[in-house]
């Protein structure tokens, strides 16, 4: 394999502590959803489009009265990278994204998880966000978001 001996299976690369959450929460520029999630940026930013980072963690239970569950808090965020890494105005343009495939690669950790996307956009409209979803010690799935982008 070009570039040196590939990874091993189970080995995990941890997230630098430098990017860990730290700073304050980013409310996002819409309710619903957004309202049961906290974001905090540590690249881009909802009003910076382009690909984003963030670490989210969930302000409510996905089911009341249980704690949320690692498949739960994965899932639960997996669906915003087309949200955070929009690469258009949110008020002028809709992300529709009528597909959402995630590999799980591993069971997350810990309350905080760590949202890193990208979104590509064709002129015709098409498109698909493409995010790593990790905790503090690495990548614990991918998530891929077919995209319907249209005007508002």
């Amino acid at each position: 394999m070009a570039g040196g001996a590939p990874r091993r299976a189970g080995r995990r690369r941890r997230v630098p502590a430098s990017t860990t959450p730290g700073g304050p929460a980013t409310p996002a520029p819409f309710g619903g959803y957004a309202d049961a999630v906290e974001f905090r940026f540590t690249e881009g930013g909802w009003d910076l489009p382009g690909p984003a980072t963030a670490w989210t963690r969930l302000r409510v239970p996905v089911v009341a009265g249980e704690v949320p569950t690692a498949l739960q808090r994965v899932l639960a965020v997996a669906d915003s990278g087309n949200g955070v890494s929009g690469v258009l105005p949110f008020g002028d343009w809709m992300f529709i994204n009528p597909e959402l495939t995630v590999h799980l690669v591993r069971e997350a950790r810990g309350d905080w998880i760590r949202l890193a996307a990208a979104t590509t956009v064709a002129a015709d409209g098409a498109g698909v966000a493409l995010s790593v979803i990790s905790d503090v010690d690495g990548a614990v799935a991918h998530g891929a978001q077919a995209l319907l982008v249209t005007p508002r």
